[in-house]
């Protein structure tokens, strides 16, 4: 069996060096808070054989001129792409804040190809919003070409649109599938994957219900906290769904 190690971490450092609402002053850059969490991460990604990082709320643009945030670069320097792989949530050029998947390479464990030649085990997608539709590459359209490549793992950096429908089709051909979403609760995320697939598929919430539990059988659940830190409150595994009223 394979084991792979996960962090998943709100860093709220969009909040530094930007404004968060009308008429208020830029809130200060804390390079003491940015050192810590680079420092953390690192010591995960050194400590764990396999490990992956999800860090959510980095900052990509400012919001008061959108040019590239200083704690981008610093961040892009902190991981240089030699050392890191890195995949990037970026959907549209006007988009201030994205999720980043973080993993170390290695060559401890590569992939071997019928070639014997050794290649990296993390490959990065990007979506690519234009003004030409056709132009237009979104994470639904990553998924599924990602599916002809047999991969090991999917991470899907969060769902929230029609990019639900193939994660769970992805999750239920027997491929490991990992994404994010916002609920309340474990069992409440359940209800938002099925809500999603209904509202993109218009199927019956019933089989959408049925299908968000047999493609995530497993939820881990992180709360935020009034100290505004995050902590796993539940782990929790759902072993049957039966009838339409959702238990």
């Amino acid at each position: 069996m394979r084991l792979i190690h996960f962090l998943t971490w709100n860093t709220q450092l969009f909040e530094m060096g930007n404004i968060l609402r009308k008429n208020q002053e830029v809130k200060s850059i804390n390079m003491n808070v940015f050192d810590e969490i680079i420092k953390k991460v690192k010591d995960f990604l050194n400590s764990k054989y396999e490990a992956i990082v999800i860090l959510q709320e980095i900052p990509y643009k400012s919001n008061i001129d959108f040019k590239e945030h200083e704690l981008f670069k610093k961040f892009n320097f902190a991981f240089p792409d030699k050392m890191y792989k890195k995949i990037y949530n970026i959907s549209s050029e006007s988009q201030i804040k994205m999720t980043v998947v973080l993993s170390k390479i290695t060559n401890d464990n590569p992939i071997i190809l019928p070639n014997n030649n050794c290649v990296n085990n993390v490959v990065n997608t990007l979506a690519r919003q234009t003004e030409e539709k056709i132009s237009s590459v979104t994470q639904k359209d990553l998924l599924i070409k990602a599916l002809r490549y047999n991969p090991e793992i999917i991470i899907m950096s969060e769902v929230r649109g029609d990019e639900v429908v193939p994660t769970i089709e992805a999750a239920q051909t027997g491929h490991t599938v990992c994404t994010t979403i916002h609920s309340r609760g474990g069992q409440a995320a359940h209800f938002r994957m099925a809500n999603l697939m209904a509202n993109c598929s218009q199927a019956n919430i019933s089989d959408c219900m049925r299908n968000a539990v047999q493609a995530f059988p497993i939820i881990i659940y992180v709360k935020r906290l009034q100290d505004n830190s995050r902590k796993i409150m539940d782990i929790s595994e759902c072993i049957c769904f039966m009838g339409d009223n959702g238990k």
